[in-house]
């Protein structure tokens, strides 16, 4: 068919299949009339790729014909129509091709009373229910028929034989018959179904009185929703009670499971009906197919045994109904004049095909359209979007007269079209109208509905790739996350900057109160601590304390070289502060500069010592501005907040030790600790009592029981040097002095390094040892 506008529907071909003027006489004859005298469609199939299989009346003489799908030419004989198609078209009926053989079920006689469910054509035999047997189909009314898995479905309505006491109380069935049935031996169901099985459907509002809708209408084939394979079909209650209409879904996994159950039976035609005892069931189960796990001893089903057969054409009845999904029906459409005939659904509606679109239609020409919600994996609600009427008087109606009524609906996806059928007139409805919902195009719901690049609201067809759009609900979560994300960052910066405020208020009210607070472990915070210094700080600088020690520069003597005084720098352990007259400080907040500047007094004090006061002459001194192996620096620059402090060392140059830590840059090694202070390899040492302790993961300092005892890792504290005995035997009055490293720390809040020396001089051609020297080098506290 062509589509020139929305109001016309073209056909690109035609065919007119018209009756034989003898059958016209004939159906004349047998009392019909002229009306119903002619070739009514009632069977049309695709065959395979390349043809059709029509069927029709022909004037109550049905007949069959096979044509090309693209040029509608006649292929073959005409055959037979009967027990394909009905005589008259008010005679419903269903057929399907499956596996090349064709499925169908009709009446085969004039006065439709034989009801049958016929296979025919294909290599395989044809078969048929058993004639005239209410217990198998009594006056049906077929609706639809699938192929799903190993057995064919039918489903149709039909006279309850278990409730004919109570008149004519119309069921909905479903019946299964298996594919590769062949019917029974020359005794039992010769020609004849010997795996027919029917149950009923419910589809009922539950309570304590079940309301049924027992009217079957339409079902659709099986479609997939939610994982799951099911039918949809529509019900309404009997046309002399109220009207009402539903929409129940069944899921064909529990309508096979409906076929293992009991099996229902009649022991007398006065007595009700009762399930059957598992144990009066022969084997094999009656209703089976042949070849299956439980039948595999019988490869046909003429090979099943007498009982099986015997018990099938008595008992066709299972006794337990087919539930709904839920247990109630999906849809409910009651207190309106109208019921729901037929339905169409598209389980790929959208642009991204994840939504259910069922439409409804009804005896008045009116259809509704739904969108089925999803909850707990499956359909349990429904979004009613539209109500359409799609009846067109000027192009449906004969001679002044209406039939609203829809007898077929078709859903075309790829021309976004539905088709519906009324009985004068084939109308095509478009699945959306969006540009009716104008600013509201997203609060409509509809999923073929969508904001399109000119700014209207239009139509969203399949996208693939990187033309696909962003789904409503992914941009929602996203913009909901952007905002949660900002907010929380938001929360974190505002909160660290009133922190760093509140810190700042607090340090600066500490600052306002102690005037002369400093640094923790300064110089100036020590001496006024201690008294260590009698000298005080002059302009509130701690280099003032050292003035009486060492000039800001080099002391440089007549011939250039480098003098330092010893004997001014007299100073008395005893001074020092211990844990218990320290003071505990508060402390700060930490920062950056803090911490490297304890990280550098923590590796000043690994390389320097401990001595005690001494006088000592000038000593002249060349060395060079680096340490050099065997050699004691004169003094050591010490890092004190922003400045440096400059301690002298007797003994030794002027010249400072070098970049100890600079700032930023890694701790040095102990063996750079070494070579900035180097010692001679140790001899063995003598037993003495240590600890060890750590600070910012390094090993520290050595602690040696007892004051004054020689360091066991320094063997010039202890040892006569070779040049003194020398000296000594030659009767020279030379004076050795010998400088060796110390180290101490003391536990607690005090830390103190000191630099030792001893002095050797003869004395009776003998090399004799003084008193040891110690000279303090850095002390700090700390928390």
């Amino acid at each position: 068919m062509d589509f020139a506008n929305t109001d016309e529907i073209f056909f690109s071909k035609k065919l007119t299949w018209k009756s034989r003027q003898a059958d016209v006489d004939t159906c004349r004859m047998k009392g019909k009339h002229k009306d119903e005298c002619h070739n009514f469609i009632k069977v049309l199939l695709q065959q395979n790729n390349d043809t059709l299989f029509v069927c029709g009346t022909n004037a109550f003489n049905p007949a069959c014909r096979t044509y090309k799908m693209d040029s509608l030419e006649a292929v073959g004989e005409e055959i037979s129509g009967m027990a394909r198609c009905p005589y008259d078209a008010k005679h419903a009926n269903v057929a399907l091709f499956a596996e090349g053989k064709l499925y169908s079920a009709t009446v085969t006689d004039f006065l439709a009373i034989d009801a049958v469910i016929y296979r025919s054509l294909g290599d395989s035999p044809t078969l048929r229910t058993v004639k005239h047997d209410s217990k198998w189909l009594k006056e049906p009314y077929f609706v639809q028929a699938v192929d799903y898995g190993d057995f064919i479905y039918f489903f149709f309505r039909e006279i309850a034989m278990e409730y004919n006491t109570m008149g004519k109380v119309v069921f909905p069935r479903v019946a299964r018959v298996c594919k590769n049935d062949r019917g029974g031996s020359q005794r039992v169901l010769e020609k004849q179904w010997t795996s027919f099985l029917k149950t009923r459907l419910n589809c009922s509002i539950p309570g304590d009185s079940h309301f049924y809708f027992n009217i079957l209408q339409a079902v659709t084939d099986v479609i997939h929703i939610s994982g799951r394979d099911v039918v949809m079909a529509t019900f309404s209650t009997p046309y002399n009670s109220i009207p009402g209409s539903a929409v129940c879904v069944y899921d064909m996994a529990e309508i096979a499971h409906a076929f293992t159950g009991r099996f229902k039976e009649q022991k007398s035609p006065d007595s009700t009906w009762t399930p059957v005892p598992e144990e009066k069931v022969p084997r094999p189960r009656p209703g089976c197919c042949a070849g299956t796990p439980s039948t595999e001893r019988y490869k046909v089903s003429n090979e099943f045994p007498d009982d099986t057969l015997n018990f099938i054409k008595m008992h066709p009845l299972m006794d337990e109904a087919v539930p709904s999904i839920a247990n109630r029906p999906w849809f409910l459409k009651t207190m309106v004049r109208y019921r729901l005939t037929r339905i169409a659904v598209d389980n790929a509606a959208g642009p991204y095909r994840n939504h259910t679109v069922v439409f409804l239609g009804s005896e008045k020409g009116i259809i509704l359209k739904f969108l089925a919600k999803m909850s707990s994996g499956f359909l349990n609600d429904s979004l009613f979007l539209e109500e359409l009427s799609v009846f067109n008087p000027e192009k449906c109606s004969i001679d002044g007269v209406e039939d609203k009524r829809i007898i077929s609906m078709q859903i075309d996806s790829k021309g976004h079209a539905l088709f519906v059928a009324f009985s004068s007139c084939v109308v095509r409805v478009p699945l959306s109208r969006c540009e009716r919902h104008g600013k509201s195009c997203i609060a409509s719901r509809d999923p073929y509905c969508g904001w399109v690049a000119d700014g209207t609201c239009g139509e969203v067809t399949f996208q693939k790739g990187h033309d696909q759009l962003v789904p409503v609900t992914l941009l929602a979560i996203a913009v909901i996350l952007a905002f949660a994300m900002g907010a929380i960052f938001s929360g974190i910066v505002v909160y660290c900057v009133c922190d760093h405020r509140r810190r700042d208020l607090e340090l600066s009210g500490r600052r306002d109160k102690d005037p002369t607070h400093s640094r923790r472990g300064s110089m100036n915070s020590v001496t006024k601590l201690t008294g260590l210094f009698e000298t005080q700080a002059k302009d509130g600088r701690p280099e003032a304390v050292l003035t009486p020690l060492m000039h800001n520069g080099r002391l440089s003597g007549p011939n250039g070289k480098v003098l330092i005084k010893a004997d001014q720098h007299h100073l008395d352990l005893a001074a020092l502060p211990t844990p218990e007259s320290t003071p505990m400080q508060p402390r700060r907040k930490p920062s950056r500069g803090s911490r490297e500047w304890e990280r550098s007094q923590n590796l000043i004090n690994a390389c320097t010592m401990d001595l005690a006061p001494m006088g000592s002459p000038v000593i002249p001194t060349d060395l060079p501005l680096r340490a050099s192996p065997g050699h004691i620096p004169s003094r050591l620059r010490v890092t004190s907040g922003r400045r440096n402090i400059y301690l002298p060392v007797p003994g030794g140059s002027a010249a400072e030790l070098g970049p100890i830590h600079k700032r930023g840059a890694e701790p040095p090694t102990r063996s750079e600790l070494h070579a900035e202070l180097p010692i001679p390899p140790p001899s063995t040492p003598t037993p003495s009592t240590r600890t060890h302790t750590r600070l910012h993961g390094h090993p520290l300092f050595s602690t040696v029981a007892g004051a004054g005892a020689s360091s066991p890792e320094d063997p010039r504290c202890f040892s006569v040097p070779s040049g003194c005995t020398t000296a000594c035997a030659n009767a020279a009055a030379a004076t050795t002095i010998t400088t060796c490293r110390r180290r101490r720390h003391t536990n607690g809040r005090v830390r103190v390094g000191v630099l030792q020396k001893r002095t050797f001089f003869c004395q009776a051609s003998k090399c004799i040892l003084s008193n040891p020297i110690s000279q303090v080098l850095y002390w700090n506290t700390f928390v």
